[in-house]
């Protein structure tokens, strides 16, 4: 049994590298939908979780979004991406970042 880090694109990752937080990406890439309803769909949920976390780097949520949805992407049965994607990110910006330790209970 390994106990070291997974890797940065293993699927179930609690949270991403430095690279899915909306760093520069060497091309400016940005992410790639699988369908125009996709595209909609993500930017839709990408402005709710900016709403709903307007402290966070608005890069931060748009990588997490578009690294949710690339575990999603080739699911058969298209009609939960959207909800799932939301779920997937609004979890992953709930987690505080490694390292960091809650604050000890008075």
């Amino acid at each position: 049994m390994t106990t070291g880090d997974p890797a940065p694109e293993a699927p179930g990752r609690l949270w991403p590298s430095d690279d899915a937080l909306g760093g520069p990406q060497p091309d400016g890439a940005s992410p790639t939908w699988a369908s125009p309803e996709d595209e909609e769909a993500m930017r839709l949920v990408t402005a709710r979780l900016r709403s709903a976390h307007p402290g966070a780097d608005p890069a931060t949520v748009d990588a997490l979004v578009a690294g949710a949805y690339d575990e999603l992407r080739d699911a058969k049965v298209r009609t939960f991406i959207p909800i799932l994607t939301e779920r997937r990110a609004r979890a992953l910006l709930a987690m505080p970042p490694p390292g960091t330790r809650p604050a000890p209970e008075s």
